[in-house]
């Protein structure tokens, strides 16, 4: 089968490799048809990550269903389904309490697209991809949700929303500031759900252009400089920054009792936090990956009662065979779908 392989930074490329089987009883087979770049696959595809290649590329995905094990009950062969970027079991005590990032029964960090540092699970960008525990881990895709709009509930759309929606549930109304940078697609994406939810004001402080006029036309206000926060306080706070001024900005200007959480990563040991403000404040600080399956149910859920509108985020849908472009493209949010 074909399968999109990052072979070295920049370079990516369809290739031909073995399809993969069905791994035991609880698996499925599915088909992707649809398939969304994300913050994080720029980031691979450039190098910056330091993820050795080859890796088969694409995290983010609408699938359908083309074999399943014997002991699969809630999935057929030809259902469309979400596919969470992550791996999980569904019935260890980490996934029972919803916290599918942490799953017992794989090692950690388990999920598509990136290689051998999570397992070599497979890349979304190929004909197939395996399944591990079908039941557990495949949402059906709701009538009337486009393919394209959904693929990011994979990843980006439930990031932002472990950003700023569990926040709103036990602060209705309240400010919202998000810092953008490298995870550009979780930030708007943060908006938009924070629109959804009912936030009071959305400040919204980047230094790109194209990406603070996207989030005014989704409802943010534009803060011209993190300077400008000195004076500010938010109860909700989001840093999709990777950059550790910004990081820095987004803590100082969380509220007394607020929540500040972090979306992207820092992997290096010399980021400082401003501790003491912190505790101060009495700051909440969340970091580490969003429990993908656990919060697809409620993104769901806001899209049904719409008040959540995922296409404005998507700069463009492409046909399948532009998948190589697409994650060479380095910015943006694209989707590819199979005719």
């Amino acid at each position: 089968m074909r399968q999109l392989t990052v072979t070295a930074p920049r370079h990516v490329s369809w290739s031909e490799v073995p399809a993969p089987q069905l791994s035991g009883p609880r698996a499925a087979l599915v088909r992707p048809i649809a398939i969304a770049t994300c913050d994080f696959d720029h980031l691979i595809v450039s190098g910056a990550v330091g993820a050795p290649p080859p890796i088969a590329i694409g995290h983010e995905l609408v699938a359908q269903v083309i074999e399943v094990g014997s002991a699969v009950r809630t999935l057929a062969p030809g259902d469309q389904v979400l596919v969470p970027f992550q791996i999980a079991c569904g019935e260890c005590q980490a996934c029972r309490r919803g916290h599918t990032s942490a799953c017992a029964a794989v090692p950690w960090l388990s999920c598509y697209g990136l290689g051998a540092m999570a397992g070599d699970w497979g890349g979304a960008a190929a004909d197939l991809v395996r399944v591990p525990y079908a039941d557990a881990m495949l949402v059906p895709l709701p009538p009337g949700l486009a393919p394209s709009d959904a693929a990011a509930m994979s990843c980006n759309v439930v990031d932002a929303y472990r950003c700023v929606g569990p926040q709103l549930a036990a602060h209705p109304g309240a400010d919202v500031l998000i810092v953008a940078g490298a995870f550009a697609n979780i930030a708007l994406y943060c908006v938009a759900i924070a629109r959804g939810l009912g936030a009071g004001r959305i400040d919204f402080v980047s230094q790109d252009s194209r990406l603070t006029e996207r989030a005014a036309r989704l409802g943010a206000r534009i803060v011209s400089s993190a300077e400008e926060l000195s004076e500010m306080d938010y109860p909700i706070t989001v840093d999709a920054s990777m950059d550790p001024a910004l990081l820095s900005a987004a803590v100082r200007a969380t509220a007394r009792a607020g929540v500040c959480t972090i979306s992207t990563m820092y992997a290096s040991p010399d980021v400082q936090l401003p501790l003491f403000a912190m505790f101060e404040r009495c700051i909440t600080l969340h970091t580490g990956q969003p429990h993908a399956r656990a919060f697809i149910d409620p993104v769901l859920e806001l899209w049904r009662a719409g008040k959540l509108d995922l296409a404005p985020v998507v700069d463009a849908v492409l046909d399948w065979e532009d998948a190589p472009r697409a994650f060479s493209a380095g910015v943006g949010k694209l989707v590819c779908v199979r005719q």
